[in-house]
């Protein structure tokens, strides 16, 4: 019963992904194949959904932490499904989107021109790091040695502005970041409504005596 009751919460979740999808432009597609999607909660790749940015996840990662005035960042945006949660949960901020592939970045752009407030930036995340960003989301776009420089640019990002939050979602890396001692870190372990486990969230802010030499 219980393992039913997980499936069909997972059927109700990809619904929903889905009508968010179609209600900003078209399907954005899904990341397993059909048969991975209600597989047993306790094999080995229980953490893998159907979406990697699900909108269930995504109500946890981002509850009570965004305000009217904040720049949001989708740090390797793909087709834009973050996008798409924060037009569809109401947020008018300013919305950037940095993707690396040039054409999957001028379908997301063509996608969602309608909307003033979301601009979308082709090119190496890293060189393009908006310095007006308060909020930078990142769903494990980077290898480690990327990482290390997305940290230099944003620790210069950081200092001179400290509301900056980075939301490190499925924190894969999360050891890079840890090896440096100038950034506070909190994991947290978010849960889907069959209280299966989502991948862990990493919010970090850089430390007020952070070494900037």
């Amino acid at each position: 019963m219980i393992q039913l009751h997980r499936k069909a919460t997972r059927v109700v979740r990809i619904i929903r992904n889905l009508l968010i999808d179609l209600r900003y432009g078209g399907y954005l597609g899904v990341n397993l194949h059909p048969r991975d999607i209600l597989r047993r909660a306790d094999t080995k790749n229980r953490l893998l959904y159907a979406y990697n940015s699900d909108d269930e996840a995504l109500q946890q990662v981002f509850r009570n932490r965004i305000k009217p005035n904040d720049v949001l960042v989708d740090v390797g945006c793909g087709r834009g499904r973050v996008l798409n949660w924060w037009l569809y949960s109401g947020y008018r901020n300013r919305m950037i989107g940095l993707e690396l592939d040039a054409e999957t970045a001028e379908q997301t752009r063509r996608r969602l021109k309608a909307y003033e407030n979301v601009s979308i930036i082709t090119g190496n995340a890293v060189d393009h790091l908006p310095p007006e960003g308060t909020i930078f989301y990142l769903y494990n776009p980077f290898d480690p040695p990327i990482i290390d420089m997305f940290l230099d640019r944003m620790k210069t990002i950081c200092a001179k502005n400290p509301q900056v939050t980075i939301l490190y979602y499925s924190c894969k890396f999360i050891d890079v970041f840890r090896a440096d001692p100038d950034w506070d870190i909190e994991v947290e372990t978010l849960v889907d409504s069959s209280n299966s486990p989502f991948p862990p969230l990493a919010i970090i802010t850089l430390k007020p005596d952070a070494n900037m030499a």
